[in-house]
């Protein structure tokens, strides 16, 4: 031992085993350094070892050993510590293996990029909203941001435990093709790629629904739209149900070719009105 040295070592140039689990952070890896002349595919495969003998008493036995040229190494987050899940490394990747002294324990960490290796994944970034001391970070009080290949999902989510007014989630959903804006009191906005859909919704049920070619606008209280000019071009008909209808310009002008009223009141308060038009008072 080296005085003033850590006792965290790098212990070999590791070859991964077998493709790790997607919830798993340990891997079985191969220290090719401590292994040279092993030929062949690298692989966790167990192979049994038989043996036999004799006890000091005279009596034979024989025995079954189970052995693999892998070892099972832990995730070491080296400057990553904020990443909460550990890479997705598959059978044939070179990591670094690292080893506490001469403790039977090991540790990983990712060493080189392998393009052609490296498949599917799913990384989860976390950063804490806890400003008190001794609260475990967890996902009710982190900030989080999730790519998964896997899922087909990016996910980003706020928090509310420090102060903040609610919890925001964005997600984009590729496998349904449909990405969501929600916070966590009821308003969000949806779009859906394959149903030609867009949503607009709030907590009190006022909503814009972009249907296809159907567009619907609803509110419990009242819509106002307010511009300098307002062109309505509807090429078929224009209906109207309310239980009171009023107007007020300063100038009223009609042109159709014929004009029918059903109503027992009709009433237009406007300075001057034309009208151009055959009418019909039911």
């Amino acid at each position: 031992m080296v005085p003033g040295m850590t006792q965290l070592q790098m212990y070999s140039i590791g070859v991964v085993a077998a493709n790790k689990t997607l919830a798993s952070k340990h891997i079985e890896v191969t220290p090719i350094e401590e292994s040279p002349m092993l030929e062949g595919e690298i692989t966790d495969n167990e192979e049994a070892y038989e043996a036999k003998g004799e006890s000091p008493d005279g009596e034979a036995f024989q025995t079954e050993l189970k052995t693999t040229a892998s070892i099972r190494a832990l995730w070491l987050p080296f400057g990553d510590t904020n990443r909460m899940t550990s890479p997705n490394v598959r059978r044939g990747e070179r990591v670094a293996i690292y080893r506490f002294g001469d403790a039977d324990e090991y540790f990983w960490t990712t060493l080189t990029q392998h393009h052609t290796l490296r498949r599917l994944e799913t990384v989860v970034w976390a950063f804490s909203n806890n400003s008190k001391e001794n609260i475990e970070n967890d996902s009710t009080c982190t900030y989080y941001f999730e790519v998964s290949t896997h899922t087909k999902r990016i996910t980003l989510h706020t928090a509310k435990n420090d102060g903040e007014f609610c919890e925001y989630t964005f997600q984009i959903n590729t496998k349904d093709g449909n990405f969501t804006f929600e916070d966590d009191i009821g308003n969000f906005v949806f779009l859906d790629s394959k149903e030609k859909q867009i949503k607009l919704r709030n907590v009190d049920e006022s909503y814009i629904d972009i249907n296809k070619r159907i567009i619907t606008i609803h509110s419990l209280d009242k819509i106002i739209m307010k511009t300098k000019h307002l062109v309505i071009d509807a090429g078929s008909s224009i209906t109207t149900k309310t239980q009171t209808f009023s107007e007020s310009t300063s100038t009223y002008t009609m042109q159709a070719s014929n004009y029918t009223t059903n109503t027992s009141g009709y009433k237009i308060n406007a300075p001057t009105v034309n009208f151009s038009a055959n009418i019909d008072a039911g």
